[in-house]
C-alpha cells in the first residue's frame, strides 16, 4: 500500500489538472498567491472523492478537501483510505489562483509549486515546466469534448496528454471546467471520480 500511496501522491500532484498555449509558460510560478478564484470547484468546503485502481484492481480512495485560507491559497487534503475504508496517509496541499491559472504547491512548502489548470483552455495548447532535477513536464489538450462516465456519472471533458521526460507512461488526464478533474489513466493506474460538491 505504501507504493500505492507513493505513486498516487506522484501521479496527483503533478497532474491534477493543467494546459496553455503561452510561449513563455516554461517558468515555475511563484510560490504564492491568493484565495480569491472565479473557479467553479476550487472553494473552501469544496471536495472530489476519487476511486483508485492499480494493475486493474481496486486500491481505494482519494479524498481531495480544499480547505480554509492562510491568506497566500487555500491549505487543502488530500486523504488516502485503503480497500477496508483505513486512512492510510494524508498529504496538505495549498492552491491559489493566479490570473487564468490554478496553482498547486504539493508540498505547501514553496519550493515547486505548478500550473495546474488554465481556465477557457483550448485544442493543441500545450506547456512544459522543468523540475528541479531536470525532467521535463509537458501538457497537451488533445481533445474539448470528450463524453465519458466514471462512478460519479457522465461528463463532457477536456482531455490533456501529459508526459514527463524520466516517466516511461503517459498519462492522459480528463477534464470538466465545472467540477475539475474527472479522470487521469495513466496505464497502470487510474483515478476516476466518485463524489463531489
Amino acid at each position: 500500500m505504501k507504493n500505492l500511496y507513493r505513486t498516487a501522491l506522484v501521479i496527483l500532484t503533478f497532474s491534477l489538472f493543467s494546459c496553455s498555449s503561452d510561449s513563455d509558460s516554461n517558468d515555475n510560478p511563484n510560490p504564492s498567491g491568493t484565495c480569491t478564484s472565479n473557479i467553479a470547484f476550487f472553494q473552501t468546503g469544496k471536495y472530489q472523492k476519487y476511486k483508485l485502481t492499480q494493475f486493474g484492481s481496486d486500491a481505494g480512495t482519494m479524498k481531495l478537501t480544499y480547505g480554509a485560507c492562510n491568506g497566500t491559497g487555500l491549505i487543502s487534503t488530500m486523504e488516502f483510505r485503503n480497500t477496508a475504508n483505513v486512512v492510510t496517509g494524508t498529504v496538505q496541499n495549498k492552491f491559489w489562483q493566479d490570473g487564468v491559472w490554478m496553482i498547486n504547491d504539493a508540498n505547501n512548502d514553496g519550493i515547486d509549486p505548478r500550473k495546474l489548470y488554465k481556465t477557457n483552455a483550448a485544442l493543441n495548447d500545450t506547456w512544459s515546466e522543468t523540475d528541479a532535477d531536470g525532467a521535463v513536464v509537458l501538457h497537451t489538450v488533445v481533445d474539448i469534448d470528450s463524453l465519458i462516465t466514471v462512478p460519479a456519472g457522465s461528463f463532457h471533458c477536456k482531455v490533456y496528454h501529459y508526459e514527463k521526460s524520466d516517466i516511461i507512461n503517459d498519462s492522459y488526464i480528463f477534464w470538466n471546467d465545472e467540477f475539475g478533474q474527472i479522470m487521469e489513466d495513466a496505464g497502470f493506474f487510474k483515478i476516476e471520480l466518485m463524489e463531489y460538491n
